[in-house]
């Protein structure tokens, strides 16, 4: 905020140009009445006279109000908008204002609370066969806690509960273990609602990318992704993901590189109080 209140903007470069040929102009107005004054004076009352005339032109042609009221401005404008909660990098951005009509705002924890939670989950094809693999896998090893794979050993805790939601589940606490990003939180509360694991699973070579989401690979069951859809859903499937997209919400795509895109979970947020009414006050 400082450095916006102390750079300057191009209007007031202009002030200061202007000001640079104005001021040499004023003084030299003011030197001259003071002589013409002064030739003219014949007793202290005329010299007097003659001083406050010059100095009169030095009060009245002098460029501080070029000088001084830009920068007051900007510094009033900044202090003003910071009290509201809205920060300005640069003093040009005054220059600007007046030229706007669009405005964008971040959305998570601005426009709204900065709390999304799973609302819709849609379980793929290939979300029921990994949990068949696992449940497969379990039966081979014929008693639980044996040395079958991780998945195997995961559907061994869930007792009863053992389905294509807790696969899900454990597999998104996987991934999303070392993220602090608000949807990664809203993952992880809904996958400890869907399974009972002791543990997340052993995951590895943790990786993000901007935009695109993060990964992670499990031993003995591969690399796990969680972020934007991909383009090789099914067209009843896209049109899920549309559906939930126009009602506010944010898709998350659920994959296993063996097997393809396992699920898809839609997330939205509540508008902070307030919000809508701000927005419609902009517009």
């Amino acid at each position: 905020m400082l450095d916006a209140q102390t750079r300057r903007p191009s209007v007031q470069r202009n002030v200061d140009w202007i000001a640079s040929y104005f001021t040499p102009v004023v003084l030299v107005a003011a030197v001259l009445t003071l002589l013409l004054w002064m030739l003219q004076a014949e007793d202290m009352d005329g010299v007097t006279f003659a001083i406050t005339r010059a100095v009169s032109v030095l009060v009245i042609a002098c460029p501080c109000s070029f000088g001084l009221a830009t920068p007051t401005a900007v510094m009033v404008a900044t202090g003003l908008a910071a009290k509201h909660g809205c920060l300005v990098k640069d003093a040009t951005v005054w220059e600007k204002v007046s030229a706007l009509n669009c405005a964008v705002l971040d959305k998570t924890g601005t426009i709204t609370k900065g709390r999304p939670e799973v609302v819709e989950v849609a379980l793929l094809p290939g979300a029921h066969a990994l949990l068949q693999m696992g449940l497969d896998a379990v039966r081979a090893v014929g008693r639980p806690g044996g040395e079958g794979t991780l998945l195997g050993k995961f559907l061994d805790t869930q007792e009863e509960s053992a389905d294509a939601s807790a696969v899900i589940g454990w597999l998104l606490q996987a991934v999303e273990t070392n993220s602090e990003h608000p949807l990664a939180k809203a993952l992880q509360a809904w996958a400890q609602e869907v399974h009972v694991a002791p543990k997340y699973a052993e995951a590895e070579d943790f990786q993000h990318r901007p935009g695109q989401g993060v990964s992670c690979s499990i031993p003995g069951v591969g690399k796990v992704t969680a972020g934007r859809t991909p383009d090789s859903l099914e067209t009843h499937q896209q049109l899920w993901v549309k559906r939930l997209q126009d009602d506010a919400c944010v898709v998350v795509a659920l994959s296993l590189d063996a097997v393809g895109p396992l699920a898809l979970l839609a997330l939205r947020d509540q508008l902070q109080d307030g919000a809508r009414e701000a927005a419609a006050e902009l517009h």
